[in-house]
């Protein structure tokens, strides 16, 4: 797994590479990477490149909305950028769909 994190202008991009399954232990990896990334800048929206992942459990979904909240409370926004339907499905089914945002892809959203 690899967190890579880039600055494009307001914008922070923080790609989840290698990750085909976002759960346990990987999701404690994730919230602490990006809570160091929080701490880090000054930006306030955050577009989280989900393109590599195929899947996603409910420690996934526990820190997708652990990082939501934090970046909300910091009067930010976060948005879950190329999106896999068979994630999106489940975001759907516990409809966590209508507190996300989407973008098809990173660069859609730069």
């Amino acid at each position: 797994m690899d967190i890579a994190f880039e600055n494009h202008g307001e914008k922070s991009v923080i790609r989840l590479g290698g990750l085909s399954r976002f759960s346990s232990p990987a999701a404690e990896k994730v919230k602490a990477r990006f809570m160091n990334i929080l701490e880090s800048t000054d930006n306030s929206k955050f577009l989280v490149d989900m393109s590599e992942v195929e899947g996603i459990d409910s420690s996934g979904i526990s820190a997708l909305i652990t990082l939501f909240r934090e970046v909300r409370n910091r009067q930010g926004a976060m948005l879950l950028c190329g999106v896999k339907n068979s994630v999106k499905i489940v975001l759907e089914l516990t409809r966590l769909n209508e507190i996300f945002e989407f973008s098809a892809s990173v660069e859609a959203a730069i």
